[in-house]
Formats: structure tokens, sequence, C-alpha cells
């Protein structure tokens, strides 16, 4: 059989061709407003899966279940919790935002102010951009790291290339479709290792018993510990609603009506999507009696016994990395 490494290189390979063959099958753009709002064309289902992309990302694939595999259940409080309150609160603004009309928020800034008060604006956003997009670099590059054992740098760079390949075709548009690819790749690679933790750890029983032989109190429950996590929650519910690629996606909208529909379908998704990972975190507490250095996911993925499923679930999880990274420098680029 094919080695492991030389498979997923192959596989990794195909799939950055067929998300380049996608932006560039959909790059006719006649004006600014196709380039980034895809001509207010695409439906709300199409741009709630492209929002959960854009959120359900790297921090949710390797981060969440390292601190559920600590803390627990409550974990959800750290992720899940802000991503709702923040989606909450569009859902309330969304159509007033759709319905203004503007390409972006400097746009709309110096219009309502000036454009002083835009130029700030941009700067702040651009600064926003830079310091997320790092983040997911630094994530790609731990995983790259992990699964091909090469340096953690040339991770980060080959990581970042291959984002910025796909990303120079196709505008918004063909973000939002490789988004959709992503997704699905990313989906099923979250429910196997939910699926595969719950099996092989023996469910809850198994880890309600191990929380109390390492005498971890209120690992399984909800609200354990909550006040240490109000002021996060609080202050990243809050802000990250006026995240200037979720507000692309609103305006993408064909109206005010389907701008609602789109943060609506999303809220919904977000609760069992945030769930699965915290769980999958909670589950391998019984299979690790540490998070590893490079993180519990990219772990067990590079320790399955198919070399097949082990490479396409390592796509997956790049998928769900890149979609967070295109996002952001799509945005950053409408500026």
């Amino acid at each position: 059989m094919m080695p492991r490494t030389t498979l997923t290189i192959i596989l990794l390979i195909l799939y950055v061709i067929a998300i380049i063959a996608i932006g560039i099958w959909n790059s006719k753009n006649d004006s600014s407003e196709d380039y980034f709002l895809a001509s207010r064309k695409l439906p709300a289902w199409l741009l709630a899966i492209t929002f959960i992309a854009s959120w359900w990302g790297g921090g949710s694939a390797i981060d969440l279940v390292d601190h559920a595999h600590k803390n627990g259940l409550s974990s959800f409080w750290i992720y899940g919790v802000p991503v709702l309150i923040a989606t909450a609160l569009m859902y309330l603004f969304s159509k007033g935002i759709r319905n203004i009309g503007t390409i972006s928020q400097p746009e709309l800034m110096s219009q309502r102010y000036n454009d002083k008060v835009a130029l700030m604006l941009t700067i702040f956003i651009i600064i926003f951009m830079v310091i997320a997009s790092a983040v997911q670099v630094i994530v790609i590059g731990r995983f790259f790291h992990a699964f091909f054992d090469i340096g953690y740098a040339n991770g980060d760079i080959l990581g970042t290339v291959i984002v910025l390949t796909y990303s120079l075709f196709g505008g918004f548009k063909g973000v939002v479709l490789t988004d959709l690819l992503q997704f699905v790749f990313f989906l099923f690679t979250a429910i196997f290792l939910f699926y595969f933790t719950y099996s092989q750890s023996g469910g809850l029983d198994a880890v309600n018993m191990t929380a109390v032989v390492k005498a971890k109190e209120g690992y399984t429950s909800f609200f354990s510990n909550v006040a240490d996590n109000l002021a996060y929650v609080i202050t990243f519910g809050t802000s990250w609603m006026i995240q200037a690629n979720i507000w692309q996606r609103i305006s993408a909208a064909k109206k005010g009506s389907d701008a609602k529909k789109m943060m609506l379908m999303s809220f919904l998704a977000f609760i069992p999507l945030y769930l699965m990972v915290t769980y999958t975190g909670m589950f391998s507490s019984v299979l690790y009696e540490t998070v590893s250095e490079n993180g519990i996911i990219p772990d067990l993925i590079s320790k399955l016994s198919s070399p097949i499923l082990s490479a396409v679930l390592f796509v997956g999880l790049c998928s769900a990395i890149m979609s967070t990274m295109d996002s952001l420098i799509n945005t950053g680029a409408y500026l």
C-alpha cells in the first residue's frame, strides 16, 4: 500500500487543484460588487454555510478539543457561547445591515461621518484581519509540522501559500463555493472523530469515571466555573458581531429577509457543531492522559490504522483552517 505521507500529499494536491478550479470557473466579475459580494445573488443557505465555515475553523478543530480534554463540558463557553451571542446579535441587526446597501464597513462610516473615520476603521480592521490570519497560520503550521514531520516555519509557509494561491481566483463567489467544499470535508472529519473517540473511549460513562479518578470536579457540568469565562464571553460575544467578514456575508444576501434567514440557520447549526467538538475533547480525556505536544486532533489523525482514512481526515481538518484564512484574506482585500 502507498505510504501514508505520499498518499496524503497526493490527496492534498488534488484538493488544492479542485478549489483552484472552482475559483477560476467563477472568476468572471464585472464590478466590485460582483467580486466582493457575488452580485448579491447567493441563497441564504449557501451564505450560512460560508459563515459557519469561517467561524467553525482551526480553533474549533484543535484548540477547543484540547480545552475540553482538560476542563470538560464547560469549555463550550470558550467558543460556542460567544459565537452564539454574536450570531444572535447579528440576527437582530442583519436586515438593517443588508438594506444599507454599502459594500464595506468603511464605506458606511464614510457616508455616516467622514473619510477620516473610515480610514481609522480600515486600519483597525486590517490589524484584526492580520492577527486573526496569523492565528490560523500558527494552527496550520502546527498541523503540518505534526503530520509531515517538517519544520514549524516550513509548515506555516506551505499552508499560507496554498491559501493565497487559490484565494487569487474567483473573488467572494469563489471563496463561498470553496467554503462549501471545505465545510463538507470538515463536517465529515468532525463527525468521524466524534464517533471514533466515543467508541474508543467507552462513552460518557467512561468519561465520568475518568473525571472521578482524576478528581476533576464539575467536568461534565455545563455551568462549572462559568464565572471564570464570563468576561471572555461578554467581550468576544459582542466584539465578534462587528467582524467585517461576517458583514460581508450579510451584505451579499439577496434581501434583508434572506440575511435574517442566514443568521438563524447559522445559529441553530452552531449549537450541535460546537457541542460535538466539545464532546470529542471530553471523550479524548479517556484516551489521552495529557494533551500531546501538537494537539489531540493531529495526533489522532496521524495514528489511524488506515492511511486512506488518515489522509482524507487530514484534508478535512486542513479545509477547516483554510476556510477561515481565505475568508479573512478576501475581506481584508475589499476594505
